[in-house]
């Protein structure tokens, strides 16, 4: 059995954070998942009000997560804010 390492690196996100292409046409259950998971590491969601909010300095995962969402029939938006990253304030990707 192969390690989650050579896993991920077989798939090609080892040290390089993205979704794979094939993942965002995969079926709803799968699709739902993995937004999930995404939101888990990097995300918040508002108690009460239904909003979540996904936070990423790498705007092709920002995309990829809103193309999730609104394949799953969730509106959404991409804002590029500021944030901070290891104690330094970044101007996230517009």
């Amino acid at each position: 059995a192969a390690t989650i390492k050579a896993q991920l690196r077989a798939l090609g996100v080892l040290n390089n954070k993205h979704v794979p292409a094939a993942y965002l046409t995969a079926g709803t259950a799968q699709r739902l998942a993995l937004l999930q998971g995404l939101l888990d590491t990097d995300g918040h969601a508002s108690r009460g009000q239904g909003q979540v909010e996904f936070c990423s300095t790498l705007r092709p995962l920002a995309e990829a997560v809103l193309y999730l969402a609104r394949s799953l029939g969730w509106r959404g938006s991409l804002t590029g804010l500021w944030g901070v990253l290891r104690g330094h304030p970044v101007e996230l990707p517009r």
